[in-house]
């Protein structure tokens, strides 16, 4: 759901921006929002570690309740040209599970021009799943106990503010034969994708290969919010 506004928020605060996304959105779906300052707490004493903020909350609608607001530059534009991503229809759904409300629409900015608005719907079986890893996480907490790599960026991140530098010490796998099993594999993998490269690469004109890539067009929507 597209929409084009003509006064961008450009350079005004994170909250400040928030604010004139809630404004625009209350427009468009004709409901008024309004800001919930307070986490708000799962109310099944059994959850009570699950906690949620939500940008706005959604007044007198009976098909949405909630209201997540996200701005994105030209470069993160690209992450919602298949929709929401996947990291904030997780953050939506553990809202939802907090509230129990049934509906959230996640309104963004793309590059302080055009508002997007996403509608995800409550869905119990993400949710089920949702509380089991939560739950799985909270007990790490309590326990003090670091979590096990996933090999995600995140944990790379970690890993890396963790231990800077190494200490010089080496460890032997020569004997751990999974481990050296898929260390093979990978090189492997690696060689055959590089000469399918190659390969491609010998089968592509040379004036293409060569030729620049054209600088990218961006369009400013400049037609006025009714």
């Amino acid at each position: 759901m597209p929409l084009s506004i003509s006064s961008s928020p450009q350079g005004l605060s994170r909250s400040s921006r928030h604010a004139a996304i809630g404004l625009h959105h209350a427009r468009s779906i004709h409901n008024r929002v309004r800001r919930i300052n307070a986490v708000l707490q799962h109310p099944d004493p059994d959850k009570a570690w699950m906690l949620a903020n939500i940008d706005r909350e959604v007044i007198s609608a009976n098909d949405v309740q909630i209201l997540e607001c996200k701005t994105a530059g030209i470069n993160g534009a690209r992450l919602w040209k298949e929709g929401v991503p996947d990291y904030i229809k997780l953050q939506v759904m553990h809202q939802l599970a907090v509230t129990g409300k049934q509906a959230a629409d996640v309104a963004v900015l793309i590059g302080e021009q055009e508002l997007h608005i996403h509608r995800i719907e409550r869905d119990e079986a993400q949710i089920a799943a949702l509380i089991t890893l939560e739950r799985q996480f909270w007990h790490y907490v309590q326990t003090d106990t670091p979590p096990p790599a996933d090999g995600s960026e995140s944990a790379d991140l970690a890993f890396r503010c963790l231990y800077p530098q190494d200490n010089g010490a080496t460890v032997d796998f020569s004997l751990d034969t999974h481990l050296s099993s898929s260390f093979a594999d990978l090189v492997a993998l690696r060689a055959h994708l590089g000469r399918q490269q190659r390969g491609v690469q010998d089968q592509m004109p040379k004036t293409f290969r060569c030729r620049p890539r054209p600088a990218p067009k961006y369009r400013v929507a400049q037609t006025a919010l009714s």
